[in-house]
Formats: C-alpha cells, structure tokens, sequence
C-alpha cells in the first residue's frame, strides 16, 4: 500500500502527542525499518512484520475494489 516506505504511512496516534513523544516514536520507527533493511531483526520485529503482511494481504482486497473496511472487521476473525 505504500510500496514499502514507512515515510508515506500515517501515524494518527503519534501524530497526537507532544512534540518530544513525537521523536521518539520517529526514532524507533527508523530504527525498526533500519533492522529491517540490515536483516537483523528482532523476534519482536518479525512478530510485527508478520502481522503486518497479515492486515496487508486483508486491505488490499478491500481497496482495489473501491471498498472501505468495516470498523467491525478485522483479519484475525
């Protein structure tokens, strides 16, 4: 969805909060995305990484056909 650059997903949350919460957050973002490119993830990445394939391969679907997710719905139903 954003052809693999975490600079283009949205952060709501992060978005949020004060402005020093907001660096650490960027910085732990970078950090995960530099384990990622480097290989040398975590146990704890490849949980997220895995999750993340998961909602992927559940929205993609969704939005190619023009459609908007249920808030009721979730992959893991």
């Amino acid at each position: 969805m954003t052809q693999s650059e975490h600079f283009f997903a949205p952060t709501p949350i992060c978005d949020q909060k004060d402005s020093q919460t907001q660096k650490k957050w960027r910085m732990s973002v970078d950090a995960v995305w530099a384990r990622i490119r480097h290989r040398t993830t975590r146990p704890t990445d490849n949980m997220l990484i895995t999750a993340l394939q998961e909602y992927a391969a559940y929205l993609i679907p969704i939005i190619n056909r023009g459609e908007t997710p249920s808030n009721d719905a979730s992959p893991w139903t």
